[in-house]
C-alpha cells in the first residue's frame, strides 16, 4: 500500500506502524469516518464480525460500509452512517464525498452509532448474557 501511495504521488495518506489496541481509540477520535471496506466474497456472508465496526461505533464515529448482509441492515436501520453495495467504487466514492461534506450528518451519525454500540454491543451486557446462558446451561 505504501507503494502504491508513492507510486501514484497520492500525499494524502498517512501510513502508521501497528499500535496496541488499548491506543486505538484515542487515534480513532481524529478521525471523521470509520470505513468498513470488505472484498464481495461470499464466504464473509455468514459468521464474519468485522472488529473495526465494533472500535467505530464504541467511540461514536459513523461508519461507511461496503459490506452487505447484516452489518449493512443493522447501519441503516440505526442510521449511524452509509452503506454502499460491494464492487461500486463510484457509490462509495460519493457516499465519502457526502460525509465529508456534511458534518452534521456525521455528528448525527456517530451520536447514532455510540448509542446502537451501548444499547446492543456493551460488553459488560454481551458477558452477563453469556454467564446467565452458560449458567442455565449448567443447571439442566
Amino acid at each position: 500500500m505504501k507503494q502504491k501511495a508513492f507510486d501514484r504521488e497520492l500525499n494524502n495518506c498517512i501510513f502508521i506502524d501497528p499500535i496496541p489496541k488499548i491506543q486505538l481509540a484515542e487515534l480513532l477520535q481524529q478521525v471523521d469516518v470509520g470505513m468498513m471496506i470488505l472484498d464481495n466474497v461470499p464466504a464473509f456472508y455468514y459468521g464474519t464480525s468485522p472488529n473495526k465496526f465494533f472500535d467505530y461505533i464504541s467511540i461514536g464515529l459513523p461508519v461507511l460500509n461496503n459490506y452487505s448482509r447484516w452489518l449493512k441492515e443493522i447501519i441503516i436501520q440505526n442510521q449511524c452512517g452509509v452503506a454502499v453495495p460491494p464492487e461500486d467504487p463510484e457509490a462509495f466514492a460519493n457516499a465519502l464525498i457526502e460525509l465529508a461534506d456534511n458534518p452534521e450528518k456525521r455528528k448525527e451519525m456517530g451520536i447514532n452509532a455510540r448509542k446502537l454500540a451501548i444499547s446492543q454491543f456493551s460488553r459488560q451486557d454481551l458477558a452477563d448474557s453469556l454467564v446467565s446462558f452458560l449458567e442455565k446451561a449448567c443447571n439442566k
